[in-house]
């Protein structure tokens, strides 16, 4: 585990790519806020295939359940330590390969969403959107 700092957004590909999971299991507000939230790490991990750690009975933890999208655990140390130590490589790319199979509109806007969402809001009250096309990354 390494904390490098802040990054910026064009750095997501190269940051995932270099790790092999997302740690998702959040005690900020343990037993209220992180048992309900879905964190920004799942979508962006999963954007660039990389499987998650999620603690089983909280949002997240159904979410990766229901995705096939990573390791759900009770006790996030023995859980994860007793099964990084039994994942095989094979077993390895079969997550990783779960999540890269997650359809991306599932993870982010693409253009037609977001011009959607834009039309939806209207323009009133000087409201105006700029829709970046969100691309998935070459490996996809």
């Amino acid at each position: 585990v390494r904390f490098e700092g802040p990054y910026a957004q064009t750095e997501l590909a190269r940051i995932y790519g270099e790790v092999h999971f997302v740690w998702s299991v959040d005690y900020t507000d343990e037993g209220q806020n992180s048992e309900w939230l879905l964190p920004n790490r799942i979508y962006e991990g999963s954007f660039f295939s990389t499987p998650s750690i999620a603690k089983r009975g909280s949002a997240v933890g159904g979410w990766v359940a229901e995705k096939g999208a990573g390791l759900v655990v009770d006790d996030p140390v023995d859980d994860t330590v007793r099964m990084l130590s039994a994942l095989t490589p094979h077993d390895y790319r079969l997550l990783e390969q779960r999540v890269h199979d997650i359809d991306t509109r599932a993870l982010a806007f693409d253009h037609d969403a977001c011009r959607a969402i834009v039309a939806a809001l209207g323009t009133g009250g000087g409201f105006v959107a700029d829709c970046a096309t969100v691309k998935a990354p070459a490996t996809r």
